[in-house]
């Protein structure tokens, strides 16, 4: 019942400050030397010559009378309130004037029981992380809190500047717990405290620290290679914000154990990531197995992508792909798909022959009017649509070569009326997302995607006029991904929401 009262007067105390009543003329407390010195005007009422009086004092912890006196009306009533001298803080005194059981008026006033020059001191802020969590306990003491409106607990990632408010809590509270998104990364808190009486403000030491705990990066899915100017080439996507980094593993099929191929690959905003292994001691005839690792900023790394076994020959017995595509849009809004050729092995090829693997397909078909003879390194094509993939081989009349790196077509405008500002909630072992509807867009239906370790799948779609999705698609203490898209009336799907992560 206690705190109870604490955080009721906590939000009266609040809400008194925000927005204060007028206070009554006929009653004033003033803070004198320690003690809060009451003088009260009794008013005047037709017809009565006294009134009975009553004086009730409100703290944090509750309230209570403190003298009941009967007084001529009229008269001016003074008392002084000595308890406030070993009890500083903020006190509501209330007089109420009645005759017999009539209550004939109320009359209230707040005090500052406390000097004008007192200031708030938190000397030291102290700051941990719990072990193998991305969880920040912040402790702290504050000498005269009652002289505060509220504490805010601000966090920066430098120790003098930009520093933001994470929180707003009352001038009890001594401790809170944060949660941080990088490891290995620096954070610096401090206290901002604001003065109930005159709104200064006073700021706490800075206190940091460097966070430490695991981050595991998703595991790469769909490593491919090809073989360019007798080199092996590496591809791979990364859908993991949280990857910081890449490093490839290799071995020969006789070898035991794979040993470190490259350097660290730097993680970019790109999704799509390749690596040449230009080693001199790749041998001819011989059969190589290779792996990628992901790397987070805790330098934890990510399962073994699944190993990709190359069959290495210098002697390649088929034609050179073309290399390099890229799109070209001309002043008239004509698109050029071209590439580059190997002018060493031009004679061996008679032409080119181009596939397509539209946005909303999951497989490469050949481009209609899309084989052009082999002294053109170029062909026209329809205006693209976000997503969509191409690749070239070469041909002749006795062989065709393995397909070109793929070329991916991403219009960020085309597919940017997607669902924003994502919020996610675990209710009941289902989680409930929730996102902001866009009234001017055209959209026909949201869809639900959640990743299985390889790639986001479609869990569940949702009616145009939703805003909420509840899926029991979730296991606890697990890394849960999801990703919502929406679909236009066109049919066109949009690019996915930022990935929400729910553990």
């Amino acid at each position: 019942m206690k705190n109870i009262l604490n955080i009721c007067f906590c939000i009266l105390i609040t809400n008194c400050f925000a927005q204060k009543k007028p206070e009554s003329l006929n009653l004033s407390a003033n803070y004198d030397g320690g003690d809060i010195m009451i003088e009260y005007k009794i008013p005047v009422f037709k017809n009565l010559d006294s009134v009975n009086l009553v004086l009730h004092k409100t703290s944090k912890t509750g309230e209570k009378v403190m003298v009941k006196r009967k007084l001529a009306v009229g008269s001016i009533w003074k008392y002084l309130d000595t308890t406030t001298r070993r009890n500083p803080g903020i006190y509501q005194y209330r007089i109420e004037t009645s005759y017999n059981t009539t209550v004939l008026q109320n009359d209230e006033v707040w005090a500052y029981a406390f000097a004008p020059d007192l200031v708030p001191v938190a000397a030291t802020v102290n700051v941990e992380n719990i072990k193998g969590s991305n969880k920040i306990t912040i402790n702290w003491q504050i000498e005269n809190n009652f002289t505060l409106r509220t504490i805010q607990l601000q966090r920066s990632r430098t120790q003098t500047e930009n520093f933001i408010t994470i929180a707003t809590l009352n001038s009890d509270q001594t401790n809170f717990l944060d949660e941080v998104s990088d490891a290995n990364e620096p954070y610096f808190y401090r206290l901002q405290m604001v003065n109930v009486g005159n709104n200064k403000i006073y700021y706490s030491v800075v206190s940091n620290l460097v966070a430490n705990y695991p981050i595991i990066p998703l595991q790469i899915a769909e490593l491919k290679y090809s073989l360019v100017k007798d080199k092996i080439t590496l591809s791979w996507q990364n859908m993991d914000a949280n990857t910081k980094g890449f490093y490839i593993m290799k071995r020969t099929i006789q070898q035991d154990s794979f040993s470190l191929a490259s350097t660290k690959i730097a993680a970019t905003e790109l999704k799509g990531y390749q690596w040449q292994d230009t080693s001199s001691t790749l041998t001819d005839q011989t059969t190589y197995q290779y792996y990628v690792l992901s790397e987070s900023n805790s330098f934890d790394k990510s399962k073994p992508s699944d190993t990709l076994t190359v069959s290495y020959s210098k002697k390649i017995k088929s034609l050179s792909p073309p290399q390099n595509l890229q799109l070209i849009q001309t002043p008239d809004s004509i698109y050029n798909l071209a590439w580059q050729i190997d002018s060493l092995r031009n004679h061996e090829i008679a032409a080119y022959s181009v596939y397509i693997k539209a946005s909303n397909s999951d497989k490469f078909l050949p481009l209609k009017n899309g084989i052009v003879l082999a002294d053109q390194n170029y062909v026209q094509i329809p205006k693209p649509n976000n997503g969509d993939e191409y690749y070239v081989k070469a041909v002749n009349p006795e062989m065709e070569s393995v397909p070109s790196l793929s070329y991916t077509y991403s219009n960020a405008f085309q597919q940017s009326f997607g669902p924003k500002y994502l919020k996610a909630a675990v209710i009941n072992n289902h989680v409930h997302i929730k996102w902001l509807i866009q009234d001017n867009m055209d959209i026909k239906a949201y869809k639900l995607y959640k990743w299985d370790g390889k790639k986001f799948l479609n869990i569940a779609t949702i009616e145009k006029n939703k805003d909420t999705v509840e899926t029991e698609s979730y296991t606890a203490n697990e890394l849960n991904l999801y990703q919502l898209k929406a679909v236009n009336n066109n049919g066109v799907e949009s690019s996915g929401s930022n990935v929400l992560q729910v553990n």
